[in-house]
């Protein structure tokens, strides 16, 4: 991943952590703004290649880790993955 300038952790409305991370120019600088997501079995710091591209075109990219995931992992939100019965996402059960 390019160099992270920041990394945050907000709480979401019911306590929750879910991490962001800010790449790119200095926050409030000019230049497209790009909010990066996602898909189910990743987290935001396995997305370096994109963020790099869009960095070194002079974007900045923030990206997150959906509840469950990578730097949202805690125990208001466990490791998670999507359920192929509901399409949502469920605590995976210890092993």
């Amino acid at each position: 991943m390019s160099a992270v300038h920041e990394t945050r952790i907000i709480a979401a409305p019911d306590g929750a952590p879910l991490l962001l991370r800010r790449c790119g120019g200095p926050e409030g600088s000019s230049g497209p703004v790009i909010l990066l997501g996602h898909g189910p079995s990743v987290h935001s710091g396995l997305l370096g290649g994109p963020i790099g591209a869009f960095v070194e075109a002079g974007a900045t990219v923030w990206a997150g880790d959906l509840r469950g995931h990578g730097g949202s992992v805690s125990g208001r939100a466990p490791l998670a993955h999507l359920d192929p019965a509901t399409g949502w996402h469920r605590p995976r059960s210890p092993r």
